[in-house]
């Protein structure tokens, strides 16, 4: 029997998804896997890393999770997963194994030979794209390239991923463009009453009252790209006194950023929110005039983006985005109909496309029309269920 024949008789079966990512941590591929094991019709195992608070979460869960305690470190992650996934194989039968990265794929790769099980992969962005550099050793690139080599599907997230995924040499007809989808409902849950609180405190405290909003929602690190974004916000500042670049969220790069706006004299047209609430950032989202992440790659640590899930959220939101030409973010962003992509590592490019959509109210709504309508149709988390049925062939139905 061929694997994808095995791959097509799945139907009702067992599937065990290993992951290192898994709630009640927070983080997109968290929420990737969480929907889509959530929606597997046969049975259900997880296996992922115990963490503070999991004991909560998996009890409410449809399906058994199996944690493991282990290491921080991915590598030094391998031998206590694959020990808890061989006891799983002796004690069920499993049919098939996801694995939510390349990483959690060794302890597949290795199961699936003992067991003759089939095994998939999801490829996110970064992981798969540093094995093409010279930033690992050839020893570990090789490793790497069997687990992906040797899987019956890679479901990638973006054609950024998958070709670097073909660099590998895995076959083209095993790899499968999956829709990274958002979850609408969540953020459908919205209060007038409480985004009117929310607008209130946030204009008092911010200090910005009657304010153009440009608005950035992400960990403070070098491919986030604030570092630009607050130099285009010099020329911004020239023709449109009224904008305010606000950005929300923590990290690393806090500090090198707040000197940078107060080397610039941008204090008044750039704001830190810090990390923020879950519940704030759908408010954010609606009320602010233009969402940017201008991400570009990090060439030194081959920090990239693998999609953008952001632009997303924000185009079903309303907003129009801009994002930075660069990785994954050309799938997430259409360019001249959701808003615009630019150069992430030139200033006046990320000017001119924020200027042209602070002064035009039309365009910017019709972005934000057109930006909602595609997520509805093409992201939401149903989208991205039903593709993983269809490259899986079967496993799902």
């Amino acid at each position: 029997m061929t694997k994808d024949h095995e791959l097509s008789d799945l139907t009702n079966k067992t599937t065990m998804m290993i992951t290192f990512n898994y709630p009640p941590q927070i983080g997109g591929i968290e929420t990737l896997v969480h929907d889509i094991v959530g929606n597997y019709p046969g049975r259900v195992i997880v296996l992922a890393p115990r963490q503070k608070g999991c004991e909560d979460f998996d009890r409410v869960q449809k399906y058994e999770t199996v944690r493991v305690l282990c290491p921080s470190s991915s590598l030094f992650r391998i031998p206590f997963f694959f020990l808890q996934a061989f006891l799983i194989c002796r004690k069920n039968q499993i049919h098939h194994i996801q694995s939510a990265n390349i990483f959690p794929a060794v302890v597949s790769m290795l199961i699936s030979r003992l067991f003759k099980i089939s095994y998939s992969i999801f490829a996110m962005g970064k992981e798969v794209y540093v094995l093409n550099t010279a930033l690992r050793s050839k020893m570990y690139r090789r490793l790497f390239q069997k687990v992906l080599c040797s899987a019956d599907r890679i479901l990638s997230i973006s054609d950024f991923t998958s070709g670097e995924v073909l660099k590998l040499g895995v076959k083209r007809e095993r790899i499968f463009k999956i829709p990274s989808g958002i979850d609408t409902k969540a953020l459908d849950k919205f209060d007038s009453q409480r985004f009117l609180d929310f607008k209130n405190r946030v204009t008092r405290e911010l200090r910005i009252e009657n304010r153009q909003i440009i608005l950035t929602i992400a960990r403070l690190v070098e491919r986030k790209g604030q570092d630009y974004v607050i130099r285009a916000m010099q020329k911004v500042a020239l023709t449109n006194p009224q904008a305010v670049y606000i950005v929300v969220g923590g990290g690393p790069e806090r500090q090198r950023l707040e000197h940078l706006v107060d080397e610039l004299g941008l204090r008044e047209y750039v704001k830190f929110a810090g990390r923020v609430p879950d519940e704030d950032i759908v408010c954010y989202y609606r009320f602010a005039q233009i969402f940017i992440l201008a991400s570009r790659l990090v060439e030194a640590t081959a920090d990239v983006e693998g999609f953008g899930q952001v632009f997303l959220e924000a185009n079903y939101c309303g907003l129009p985005v801009i994002g930075g030409r660069s990785g994954g973010i050309v799938d997430s962003v259409e360019h001249g109909k959701t808003g615009f992509l630019v150069d992430p590592e030139d200033a006046e490019d990320i000017a001119r496309a924020i200027v042209v959509l602070l002064n035009d109210s039309q365009l910017r709504e019709s972005f934000g029309v057109y930006g909602r309508k595609r997520v509805i149709e093409q992201f939401d988390h149903g989208c991205t269920v039903e593709a993983v049925k269809k490259g899986l062939g079967g496993v799902y139905l």
